[in-house]
C-alpha cells in the first residue's frame, strides 16, 4: 500500500513539474553580501602551519551564459582585509517549478586568486599574503525571486568547493544574499 501511494505521489509530481530550463543567452551582474570561508591555507611566513579565512564578505558576481555553459567571475572582499576572486567555466540550470521562487543549481571549474593581510587569518599569520593563484572546483545552488519583468532578482545562494592554493588542497564555502540585474 505504501509503495502504491509513494509511486502515485511521485508520478503526480513528475506530471506537474515543468522541465528545467536554460536560457539561450543570459548576462547577469549582481551585488552580494554574506558569510564566506576558505580553509586549509598555508600561512605566509610560517613553516608548516595552516590556517583559514572566514567572516563577513561582500562583493560582486558577473556571469555570461550561452545555453547551459556559463563563464563567471566572482569577487569577495572580507572585512578583515582579504580579497578573493573566482573565475571559471561551468554550468547552471534553473527551474520554474515553484510559482514565484526560482531554484537553481550550478557548478564550475577555474582559477582562484587570494591576497590577505596577516590579521585576516585564523590563527594570525606572521606576514601578509601576496596574491596567490590556484585552481578550484565548486558546486552550489540557490533560490531567487525575479521581479521587474525578470530584469532584476534577489535571492540567496550557497556554494561549497575544493581548491588547490598555497601548495595545499583545501575547502571553501559561502552563503550569500544578492541583488542582481539580468539581461
Amino acid at each position: 500500500m505504501r509503495i502504491a501511494i509513494a509511486s502515485s505521489l511521485i508520478l503526480l509530481l513528475i506530471g506537474l513539474a515543468q522541465p528545467a530550463s536554460a536560457d539561450l543567452f543570459a548576462f547577469e551582474v549582481q551585488g552580494q553580501a554574506g558569510f564566506s570561508q576558505v580553509g586549509n591555507l598555508k600561512l605566509p611566513g610560517a613553516a608548516d602551519e595552516s590556517g583559514k579565512l572566514g567572516g563577513f564578505a561582500f562583493g560582486a558576481r558577473g556571469r555570461v551564459q550561452v545555453l547551459f555553459l556559463t563563464a563567471m567571475l566572482d569577487y569577495q572582499h572580507f572585512l578583515d582585509g582579504a580579497d578573493l576572486v573566482y573565475g571559471g567555466l561551468g554550468v547552471q540550470f534553473s527551474t520554474d517549478l515553484l510559482p514565484v521562487v526560482r531554484p537553481y543549481v550550478c557548478g564550475s571549474l577555474g582559477l582562484m586568486l587570494l591576497a590577505a593581510d596577516a590579521k585576516a587569518f585564523s590563527p594570525d599569520a606572521p606576514e601578509k599574503m601576496t596574491t596567490e593563484a590556484g585552481g578550484y572546483a565548486r558546486a552550489g545552488g540557490g533560490l531567487e525571486i525575479p521581479f521587474a519583468g525578470d530584469f532584476l532578482a534577489f535571492g540567496v545562494s550557497a556554494n561549497v568547493g575544493v581548491h588547490y592554493l598555497t601548495g595545499q588542497v583545501g575547502y571553501d564555502f559561502d552563503v550569500m544574499g544578492y541583488l542582481g540585474l539580468r539581461i
